[in-house]
This record gives structure tokens, sequence and C-alpha cells, in this order.
């Protein structure tokens, strides 16, 4: 089917719509007409057994306004004593939780206690623990430093002799004639075997100064 057909088809059938509709209108206009002519002729009557039928329906409502007045009364007064009576169960209730209540946080805060008690004992262990590794590792430490300073000392005074003795070495290198010419030129073996030298100026010194002093 072309699109031309289908678009004919819907203009019949919008079409037949708007007649539908127009005609469903008439026909409700004239039921509205036909509804309201009537209703005018039977209103007067209407409204008389309303009036009455609202009467006897107010006379009812008034007794049972009476009635639910009485029994608002009982429920009231039943209500006060139940009131009372609640009250005191819900004053023992709270009085049984905040009880309750009470010895949960006392012994809450006597199980914190003890756990901080425990934790500052083992904080102080381990303080303790952690001071006496600390002189452990000073004294271990002081001990090194002392055998360090012992031989630095004893390497500065093998320094000290090598020195002196590569300065006697030169001065008797420079005397014309001397036989030392030949041990100056050749390497001088100290005492600890660290401070070897040839032929060439050599100054040893440290953080004071010379040792040739």
């Amino acid at each position: 089917m072309s699109l031309t057909s289908e678009l004919t088809d819907i203009s019949a059938q919008f079409e037949d719509a708007q007649r539908a509709r127009l005609a469903a209108i008439v026909e409700l206009r004239s039921k509205v007409k036909s509804t309201l002519a009537n209703g005018r002729t039977g209103r007067a009557g209407v409204m008389s057994r309303h009036r009455e039928e609202t009467k006897a329906r107010l006379q009812e409502i008034f007794g049972a306004a009476a009635f639910v007045r009485g029994s608002a009364q009982d429920l009231i007064e039943r209500l006060a004593h139940e009131r009372g009576v609640t009250r005191d169960v819900i004053s023992t209730r709270l009085q049984l939780s905040v009880d309750k209540l009470q010895n949960s946080v006392q012994t809450q805060l006597e199980g914190a206690a003890r756990q901080r008690k425990t934790a500052a004992q083992r904080e102080a262990g381990a303080r303790r623990a952690y001071l006496e590794d600390i002189d452990r590792r000073a004294g271990a430490v002081l001990a090194n430093a002392e055998s360090f300073m012992i031989a630095l000392h004893n390497d500065r005074a093998a320094a000290r002799r090598v020195w002196q003795q590569h300065c006697r070495v030169q001065r008797q290198a420079r005397q014309p004639g001397s036989s030392a010419k030949a041990a100056f030129e050749s390497p001088i073996a100290t005492e600890t075997g660290r401070y070897p030298y040839a032929q060439s100026e050599v100054v040893v010194t440290d953080s004071v100064g010379s040792f040739a002093n």
C-alpha cells in the first residue's frame, strides 16, 4: 500500500470519528435537556424528602453524639486510670533499664581500665627493653670508639715514626757522598705496612697538623 492510500484511509477514519463524535454530542445534549426538564418537576418533592431525611438524620446524629459523649467520658476516665498504671509500669521498666545500663557502663569502664593498665605495663616493658637495647648498643659503640681511638693513636704514632725516619733519610741523602740515596729511592716498610713511599715529596698530616713536630 502506498503512502497516499494510507493517508486517504487515515483521513477517512478521522472524518468518521468526527461525525461519530458530533452525533454523540447531539444525543448527549438531548438527554441532558430531557433530564433537566424532568428534574425541575421533581425537584420540589426531592427537596421535601431531603429535608425530612436530613431532620431525621440530624436527630439520629444528636442522639449518637450524646451516646458518644457519655462513652467518651467513660473512655477518658478509663484512660486516666490506665495512664497511671502505665506510668508506674514504664517508671519501673525505665528504672530497670537505667540500672542495667549503669551496670553495663561500669563493667565497660572497668574493662577499659584493665586494658589501659595492661597497655601501660606492656608499653613500660617495651620502653625498658628499648632503653636496655639502646644502652647495649651505646656500650658497643663506645667500646668500638675506644678501640678505634686506640688504633688511631697507634697509627698516628707509627706514622710519626715513619715521617721522622723519612726526614732523616732525606737529610742524609742531601749530604755529599752519602750512601742513604739508595735507601731513599726504595720503598720503606712501616710497622703497620700502610705507609710505603718512593722517591717523591711525601707529606703526612692529620686534622691537627704535620707529624714532623
